[in-house]
């Protein structure tokens, strides 16, 4: 009997019936959903790419066996990253957005939520007002100049 082929499968695939193809393990950066084994509904396993929406790392190279673990190496620009629980019940990484600064004229970056860096601010403004970098963090903030006030999130 010949097994269903299953898409981006590193291990041995093995199966009772055509249509019940099992997979040993998904390549790098795929996870392994189990087929039904129901007898009347049986199913094949599938390996899809493990993604975290915002993170830097290429499709496909991600560490993970599922989506419910998988690690990102590092966020897209803007982003900072939570490490997931890796004991236990698993959780995989996030990406989260980085605090807007009003009147930023550059993307934000940050390291967590309570420290977003703004490299430039809008002509509008007078200075940059660098945040606590030490003790309790603090974001950058960029205050409208003399003459100027905030209206919504502009100058």
């Amino acid at each position: 009997m010949n097994c269903n082929s299953i898409n981006n499968c590193a291990g041995a695939i093995t199966c009772t019936a055509a249509s019940a193809s099992r997979c040993a393990a998904c390549q790098v950066g795929y996870g392994k959903t189990l087929g039904v084994t129901t007898p009347g509904s049986l199913t094949s396993d599938s390996c899809t790419v493990c993604v975290i929406a915002n993170c830097a790392d290429a499709a496909g190279t991600l560490t993970c066996t599922s989506n419910t673990d998988a690690r990102c190496s590092a966020c897209s620009a803007g982003f900072y990253k939570t490490a997931g629980v890796t004991t236990g019940t698993t959780t995989p990484d996030t990406c989260t957005a980085c605090a807007a600064i009003v009147n930023c004229a550059v993307a934000v970056t940050c390291a967590d939520s309570t420290n977003s860096r703004c490299a430039t601010c809008t002509a509008t403004v007078t200075t940059k007002v660098a945040g606590s970098t030490t003790g309790t963090l603090s974001p950058d903030s960029c205050p409208c100049a003399a003459g100027y006030w905030l209206n919504g999130a502009t100058c």
